[in-house]
């Protein structure tokens, strides 16, 4: 794990959840340093894999008391894949949680570029939500049971351009899919980035009606495709920011 994100409020891979009792900690149990809070969100390292698009086993070792987890994940095709994990009852004051991740993409995608997010069941954001807010976590690893193929990386460059009835740059809900996965492009770098609550992002996962596919709504500057293989491009004539380059314009600030 690289980093640990511990927001008093988190909305991402489809958990929404706030942190009752004020943001997560470090706190002591049994001589040994563990994290205690409601919501926490983990930025795994390199040596995990990133970009991935394979089933990934995450293990957390809690305090069973917390009865079960709510967890999401960066994943392939599905912008909201939260699940309910329940926690097997033990007399131990430790215990071992796997979790199949399944289509794990883990590009940095969630709050603060994280890839994980648990939380405590009472954190729900939603009406009727019970269990307990707070969760103590011991450990958190991941293992690639059976590592994907390295896919060919040759790529090809694409610049997209937006413009508005009066000729301003502009933004538009767009997304690239490779037709055989199902698997979206990501914005590159050097694309135009967008101010979501406190951060600065390059794509935003769209959810779309009970649909599997999902849109990533983007001001997209430029992409990586990759050669040889069948892409589609889905637009829909929607804006998004106003802060985007070129002429004032009078559109609404964005609500993401």
């Amino acid at each position: 794990m690289r980093r640990t994100f511990a927001p008093r409020y988190l909305h991402g891979f489809g958990l929404r959840a706030v942190a009752l009792r004020g943001a997560g900690r470090v706190a002591e149990a049994d001589g040994m340093m563990v994290l205690e809070g409601g919501v926490f969100a983990f930025d795994l390292a390199e040596e995990a894999g990133s970009d991935l698009d394979e089933t990934v086993e995450l293990a957390l070792v809690v305090d069973p008391a917390v009865g079960r987890l709510l967890v999401g994940w960066d994943a392939n095709v599905s912008a909201e894949n939260a699940i309910s994990v329940k926690v097997p009852p033990e007399h131990e004051p430790w215990v071992t949680v796997e979790i199949p991740l399944e289509r794990a993409r883990f590009a940095g995608r969630g709050p603060r570029g994280t890839d994980v997010v648990v939380a405590a069941p009472g954190c729900e954001y939603a009406e009727g939500a019970t269990g307990p807010d707070e969760l103590r976590i011991r450990e958190v690893s991941v293992r690639r049971p059976a590592r994907a193929q390295a896919v060919d990386n040759r790529t090809a460059r694409l610049e997209l351009t937006l413009l508005d009835e009066h000729g301003a740059h502009t933004a538009a809900r767009v997304g690239i899919y490779d037709v055989g996965s199902g698997r979206e492009v990501l914005a590159s770098a050097d694309a135009v980035p967008i101010r979501r609550y406190a951060e600065e992002v390059r794509d935003i996962a769209v959810p779309t009606s009970g649909r599997a596919l999902a849109r990533h709504a983007a001001r997209l500057a430029t992409a990586r495709l990759p050669r040889g293989r069948p892409m589609q491009l889905v637009s829909a004539a929607l804006r998004l920011a106003r802060e985007a380059p070129g002429r004032k314009t009078a559109w609404p600030a964005p609500s993401l």
